[in-house]
């Protein structure tokens, strides 16, 4: 089974990413929920029998985000059985087939998934899935800086609102220590299984971006990713609770999402920049 992640700061196009690569007709994206790292403590030396299975769908029922799978755990419950997994990774790939099967009627070659908590999480991905592919978004942190504001200004009522900084020099300092996380990961990994791509070239290039991307995984382009906004909410891809801070996937690329940073007062620049001149400078931001 064939696997990628995701990879990125929050706020930095990784849900607009995911959307546009699961309308590929030959890979699935699920919504978020980050049961694989989460169970993996207690289900590490998994092996197969009956009872191991009923242990792992009623913990798996527990997490959080499961919901918005639609999962029918009774029916999962069987076709774990039915597969009988191995190990760790095969019991978790049995959950994103028995999705992709049963809920999108979807014939995939590969998988992917996407968590902003993932950046912390690489190297134990790598360690399950040698194979995995990682697909890592920066956007200009300037401009992050602006959505992390928006969205504190918003009412949410979701109890998985996030929790983010609002001053410049805590958001800079999260942004450039997230960036050199994944980097550090990345740089134990081979450069053949890491790809990263600016969130500004997505929106301004979007058809050459998910061209490289398609080459990368190594499968055929779809133009049909350009098409994501179509369709997400009446496919159940993006959660309507989550629409209160990400409803902008529901449009068109928004062209003036790549220059954000223009909304940020001269003080506010300066005091981001200062603090991650090197992050913004490596990336080209300055």
């Amino acid at each position: 089974m064939k696997r990628f992640f995701i990879i990125g700061n929050p706020r930095s196009g990784t849900t607009l990413l995911r959307l546009m690569l699961n309308k590929h007709n030959k890979i699935s994206v699920p919504p978020e929920a980050g049961f694989l790292t989460w169970l993996f403590k207690e289900f590490a030396d998994f092996t197969f029998s009956d009872r191991n299975a009923e242990r792992f769908i009623g913990a798996l029922e527990k997490t959080l985000k499961i919901e918005n799978w639609n999962l029918d755990f009774h029916v999962l419950e069987n076709y774990i059985k039915e597969q009988k997994p191995s190990d760790y990774p095969q019991l978790i790939d049995c959950v994103y087939r028995f999705y992709s099967i049963f809920n999108l009627k979807k014939n995939v070659q590969i998988f992917g998934d996407k968590n902003n908590f993932y950046l912390n999480e690489i190297d134990l991905l790598h360690r399950l899935y040698p194979e995995a592919k990682f697909i890592h978004i920066i956007r200009d942190g300037r401009s992050v800086a602006v959505s992390y504001k928006e969205l504190n200004q918003k009412s949410i009522d979701s109890k998985y609102a996030p929790k983010l900084p609002n001053d410049m020099e805590s958001i800079a300092e999260e942004w450039v220590q997230n960036i050199e996380k994944i980097e550090a990961s990345f740089s134990a990994i081979n450069d053949d299984l890491h790809h990263t791509i600016k969130f500004e070239e997505l929106i301004e290039k979007p058809e050459d971006i998910l061209r490289d991307i398609c080459v990368f995984l190594e499968i055929d382009y779809d133009e049909e990713m350009l098409n994501y906004f179509r369709t997400t909410q009446n496919d159940g891809l993006e959660p309507d609770d989550f629409l209160q801070w990400k409803s902008k996937n529901l449009m068109p690329l928004q062209k003036d999402e790549a220059k954000k940073y223009t909304k940020l007062s001269p003080d506010e620049l300066r005091a981001f920049e200062r603090n991650a001149e090197n992050i913004l400078s490596k990336y080209q931001y300055i």
